[in-house]
């Protein structure tokens, strides 16, 4: 009688352990569609981060952050320094800013300097005009630039935005790959149970 069990019990394992293979060889096929897939999403995501730094070029760079910290220190050195020797400033003006730095002068002295000053205070007109022209040109230059950076940084928004969609996905996909797998794992674990039955 157990020979017979046994005899009527190896079709019915060799069907279950044909029908496992053809479940592994479908779960490969869908696994294949589905890792072609995840490749082509993160080449759309590279290309997506690839936009992103071409519309910022060197926004996070050591270069911009230089050339950053340059204009600060040129428009702190213009606005606060109003004993530096200008290059389109007089002789005069120049040596009165000397004197008044070393501090080692009389009150005549000091006076002589104070009336010099007062006195070539024409001069320094128009170096002061010059910095507002300059910043009325810088002013007009952001005016100009700054509807440029807007629609860029609006770009770069959407683009973001795109890219935590595609980040999303690849995420989704890849648990489906991890599903398939593991699937793959249980029925490879049935099958051997089955052939260890047999």
């Amino acid at each position: 009688m157990a020979s017979s069990n046994e005899a009527s019990r190896t079709p019915e394992i060799n069907w279950r352990i044909e029908r496992a293979l053809n479940l592994i060889h479908k779960e490969n096929q869908t696994r294949a569609k589905i890792f072609e897939k995840l490749q082509e999403r993160k080449l759309d995501r590279d290309k997506l981060s690839e936009n992103i730094r071409s519309l910022l070029p060197y926004a996070y760079s050591y270069e911009s952050r230089r050339r950053k910290f340059e204009y600060t220190e040129q428009t702190f050195l213009g606005v606060y320094s109003t004993c530096e020797a200008k290059l389109n400033e007089p002789l005069s003006i120049k040596t009165l800013c000397c004197k008044i730095r070393h501090g080692c002068n009389s009150l005549a002295d000091e006076k002589k300097i104070f009336r010099e000053i007062t006195a070539a205070i024409d001069t320094r007109e128009d170096v002061e005009s010059a910095k507002e022209t300059k910043l009325v040109h810088n002013k007009v230059l952001f005016n100009q630039t700054h509807p440029i950076k807007m629609t860029s940084n609006a770009n770069v928004e959407r683009l973001k935005q795109k890219m935590q969609v595609i980040t999303k996905d690849i995420r989704s996909i890849e648990k489906r790959l991890n599903r398939i797998n593991q699937k793959k794992d249980q029925i490879y674990a049935q099958i051997l149970t089955l052939q260890k039955a047999t």
